[in-house]
């Protein structure tokens, strides 16, 4: 593990933090045998599509370092503001998917203002989930598929980690 003095912004001064991987953090978290909070960061598309491929390629990326440090999917709740993360998660990953949490980026103070979701698109939001819930424990939807659902927004959380 590096030590990097000063590298996040909430570490009170004359402290030292550690920034560690995600698969240093997964032996850390199963270490403590707590569940798991992984937020897949967003970031500059161009470097995504350079470094994993697109962004589908990073949503999985993020998973299969879980699956690959043998992580029991019950344990794992990931989470992303990226609508289009979550249903690849249900879609691809179902059992990573069942409990992705998106993540809702209700600003009120923000300029211009970012509003609350409507009731038309939350409930847009749970259908689309429930449907490709249905779908994937048929086995209907397979890697390949993908559509974007125009709907938004169920839960926040404060927790995020960078892998």
């Amino acid at each position: 593990m590096a030590r990097h003095r000063g590298a996040l912004t909430c570490t009170p001064a004359g402290l030292q933090a550690t920034l560690v991987t995600l698969k240093e953090h997964i032996e850390l978290i199963k270490q403590w045998g707590v569940g798991q909070t992984p937020e897949l960061k967003s970031g500059d598309p161009a470097r995504i599509q350079a470094i994993f491929g697109g962004q589908a390629q990073y949503a999985q990326k993020m998973i299969d370092t879980y699956k690959a440090a043998g992580v029991d999917p019950k344990q794992v709740w990931a989470q992303s503001f990226d609508l289009n993360d979550i249903l690849y998660w249900i879609r691809n990953e179902p059992a990573f998917g069942r409990q992705a949490v998106y993540l809702d980026s209700i600003d009120p103070t923000a300029n211009p203002p970012i509003p609350r979701q409507t009731n038309a698109q939350l409930t847009a939001l749970k259908t689309a989930r429930r449907a490709d819930h249905r779908a994937a424990d048929s086995g209907a939807i397979g890697r390949e598929h993908s559509r974007p659902v125009d709907a938004l927004a169920v839960r926040a959380s404060t927790s995020t980690l960078q892998g």
